[in-house]
């Protein structure tokens, strides 16, 4: 697993579905690329947007520097139990309403 800065540069290229051509201005393609594409977010991501999450960034080095050394281990049991209890507590959420 390769851990590097692709995070950091955002992907800008776009390409048309195989067989299409990009649609371009009234010019009839000397013009800008335009596109209908439309995004739309659920109630529950609206609500995300406006958290501030903070990142420990010295705890992020450490752990990416343990996995490029091969010294990050998994506690699988920790891992599992987590599982469980979030999903107990979503369970409990969805029966709820």
């Amino acid at each position: 697993m390769k851990i590097g800065n692709s995070i950091d540069q955002p992907r800008t290229e776009r390409t048309a579905p195989a067989g299409e051509r990009p649609r371009t201005g009234a010019a009839g393609g000397a013009g800008a690329v335009t596109s209908t594409d439309s995004v739309a977010l659920s109630p529950v991501s609206r609500g995300l947007t406006g958290l501030d999450a903070e990142i420990d960034t010295a705890k992020v080095a450490s752990v990416r520097s343990a996995i490029e050394h091969g010294r990050f281990r998994v506690d699988t049991e920790r891992v599992a139990e987590r599982m469980i209890q979030q999903s107990v507590e979503l369970l409990g959420v969805k029966n709820k309403g």
